[in-house]
């Protein structure tokens, strides 16, 4: 792996990148020291070094009437990317709100690698209509997806004050298995209210979800894939069948 050109990816300059490789084999020096380790001109190492800083991957060190810089800690850039992401997932629904504000088209996406598919599945937790309807054998949803990041997103999806209509495939004691999904059912402060099919309309594989203008389907971890329907209209004609089942559905 290039290291120089992985850190650019990451969102550090050229110069930026030479600096912070060479206060990593220095640990702690002064401007003039580092721009030599770096091969860059002094002139300039002082705003490379405040940039630096201002990421949190270094930090000035004052010893009398000189200045030093020091490298944080490698995990520091951890931190630095996760701000990054962090910053994406509010930007993201923002986005999302103007991209297609003016077009009654509808939009198709597909997705077949499990970040991708995390990510768009992270959209349900910002719906703007506050409501979520699923179609969801749980058990597939775990596999995939792992139960940590699910909490992550029950967490996200409660401060954003949205509720869910869970539908899953009956009877109710194949879909609970141990304390997570006996949690997901019972508990109130989890907005999420859950009933079930009939045993003779199962579903075995997908999670169907439904919000805003969006229908999303995701696979099992078989398949692993994720297709994202953007319309108005699906939408609304699947938000018609869901409450129509839902109607004929039994709480346990």
């Amino acid at each position: 792996m290039d290291i120089y050109k992985s850190l650019g990816i990451l969102g550090l300059k050229d110069k930026e990148v030479a600096a912070y490789v060479a206060l990593l084999r220095l640990v702690e020096a002064n401007a003039n020291q580092i721009a030599k380790e770096a091969k860059l001109e002094r002139t300039t190492m002082y705003q490379i070094l405040e940039a630096l800083c201002d990421k949190g991957l270094a930090h000035k060190v004052v010893k009398g009437k000189r200045y030093f810089y020091a490298v944080e800690p490698v995990g520091a850039l951890e931190q630095f990317v996760k701000s990054k992401i962090s910053t994406l997932d509010n930007l993201l629904p923002l986005l999302a709100g103007i991209a297609g504000s003016h077009s009654a088209k509808p939009v198709v996406k597909y997705y077949e690698t499990l970040p991708d598919i995390k990510r768009v599945f992270a959209g349900r937790a910002d719906s703007k209509e506050k409501l979520v309807r699923d179609f969801a054998f749980v058990r597939n949803v775990v596999e995939v997806f792992g139960k940590r990041f699910i909490d992550n997103q029950i967490e996200k999806r409660l401060a954003n004050k949205v509720k869910v209509l869970s539908l899953r495939r009956g009877p109710k004691e194949k879909d609970v298995q141990d304390d997570w999904y006996i949690r997901a059912d019972e508990s109130k402060d989890l907005l999420r209210e859950v009933r079930y099919l009939d045993s003779k309309l199962t579903f075995d594989q997908p999670l169907i979800t439904i919000y805003d203008h969006i229908v999303g389907i995701f696979s099992s971890e078989k398949e692993l894939s994720a297709l994202i329907i953007e319309s108005q209209e699906f939408s609304k004609a699947m938000k018609v069948l869901f409450d129509i089942a839902w109607a004929t559905a039994k709480s346990n």
